[in-house]
């Protein structure tokens, strides 16, 4: 069960860096890039095994979530990027929540199985 924490720690971690380097004054490549590693890193964990994220963890990546849509929305309406930049940004919110509900149907499954 070790290995099993430490790859949630490191995915947490990843997330959580990738979260915070969403600065709101960021070049669009420099935002944009933040945000395609915040997605990643929610793509991964239901890749890890039943029992790897505590609730509290996956709560904390919800509403970690939750803040980086939050930004990309004033992101985008501050109007600061190109129409095809703000449309790549608009992409980006429906991937996490694409993200946050595949993750939700892992954790329903693995709380069904155990």
């Amino acid at each position: 069960m070790i290995g099993v924490s430490i790859k949630a720690r490191e995915l947490m971690s990843e997330a959580q860096t990738a979260a915070h380097s969403l600065f709101p004054d960021a070049a669009s490549a420099a935002f944009l890039k933040s945000v395609r590693d915040f997605v990643a890193a929610l793509s991964r964990v239901p890749d890890c095994p039943a029992g790897t994220f505590s609730s509290v963890e996956i709560a904390q990546l919800s509403s970690t979530s939750e803040r980086v849509i939050f930004t990309i929305e004033t992101r985008i309406e501050s109007g600061q990027d190109a129409s095809g930049v703000r449309q790549q940004l608009s992409e980006s919110i429906d991937d996490v929540r694409r993200e946050l509900d595949e993750i939700s149907r892992w954790r329903r499954h693995f709380l069904q199985s155990s």
